[in-house]
């Protein structure tokens, strides 16, 4: 019969403490309201979307969580001659979560230039309660290929 001698029955208990650490600390669970782009060794390797997953510690790393709801970028308020305040919310949606990842501050730079030039654009000379008209009947719907992020205007009436 084969008797481990108490040296290596601790080292076998530190060795299986061991590997079960590195196998329940890379087990990764990815919720349903998220994307994550992981890279092997720095570069791409894969985008997760929603389930569990197992990493390769030192190896694999999470570089970005992208959410895949549709996120709030910025209000604009307007007043027309009523006194009521309209604020208007640019939204977008991600669809191109690789590019989001490693383009962020890129995208976040021209998505407030964009906004900025597609309220002036439609406002142009015209007063506040005729862009809100005009506002009210588009609904519109921005589509930046070029960043892939779609943008869409609500608007919110508010009693001072």
């Amino acid at each position: 019969m084969f008797l481990l001698s108490t040296v290596q029955t601790i080292l076998c208990i530190v060795l299986i403490t061991l590997v079960l650490f590195v196998i329940i600390s890379g087990v990764t669970i990815v919720p349903k309201d998220k994307v994550y782009i992981v890279e092997r060794l720095g570069v791409y390797h894969n985008t997760w979307k929603k389930g569990i997953y197992f990493r390769l510690i030192g190896v694999e790393k999470i570089r970005d969580k992208v959410p895949i709801t549709l996120q709030n970028y910025t209000k604009t308020f307007v007043n027309d001659s009523d006194s009521l305040e309209y604020i208007i919310d640019f939204e977008y949606y991600i669809q191109n979560y690789l590019n989001y990842s490693y383009k962020k501050t890129l995208i976040f730079e021209s998505l407030h230039a964009i906004c900025q030039e597609y309220i002036n654009n439609t406002k142009g000379n015209i007063d506040n309660d005729q862009f809100l008209k005009v506002l009210k009947q588009n609904d519109d719907l921005l589509d930046l290929d070029f960043i892939n992020l779609t943008v869409s205007i609500k608007i919110k009436e508010e009693e001072r």
